[in-house]
């Protein structure tokens, strides 16, 4: 588990590093679980790297590459990304998980945004039926580089024999710095 925190760390660190004028990094925290996810874009290529903890039910991370999608106005970005799930008292699992992501701005300091990964049983490890992770909320943008975030994060694993371990499940809080 500690490992896995260390190369996400690294992983984001490394996204840091490579794209050091266009990287975005949240923290938000819901009923249960907290998040972090970094994002960073080089060149039209999306990286990525996020970590979700719930103290009662386990915890997921992720890395992902997608392509930033040339459309005007908005971000957005479609990918995959290398999801590590170690649920409490499960065997840890992984999976590949395709989706993407999706940012409009409304005017000058807010905007919405929403994202959805998903992994079939096909791209799953293990017992792994499928996996989950979605968000949707609106940024304030208070100051050019800090962002105030509230939405509602859903990031569940469903297992064979029908179990459903969901990590995070709830409205959420967060903070943003976008250089």
């Amino acid at each position: 588990m500690l490992h896995a925190k260390k190369v996400l760390l690294a992983a984001l660190l490394a996204v840091s590093a490579a794209a050091a004028n266009a990287v975005e990094v949240n923290a938000s925290v819901g009923d249960e679980f907290q998040h972090i996810d970094g994002n960073a874009a080089l060149l039209g290529i999306d990286m990525s790297a996020d970590w979700t903890h719930n103290d009662h039910k386990g915890e997921v991370g992720g890395v992902g590459v997608g392509i930033k999608l040339p459309v005007p106005v908005v971000d957005a970005a479609l990918g995959i990304k290398a999801v590590y799930l170690s649920p409490k008292h499960q065997d840890t699992e992984y999976a590949a998980a395709l989706g993407g992501r999706l940012t409009i701005p409304l005017g000058e300091h807010f905007a919405v945004y929403g994202s959805a990964y998903y992994a079939p049983e096909g791209f799953a490890s293990g017992n792994v039926k499928s996996f989950t992770d979605t968000a949707i909320g609106v940024r304030w943008n208070v100051i050019k580089p800090l962002s105030i975030d509230v939405g509602y994060r859903y990031t569940a694993i469903d297992r064979d024999h029908g179990d459903k371990i969901s990590i995070a499940d709830g409205i959420y809080g967060g903070l943003g710095v976008r250089f």
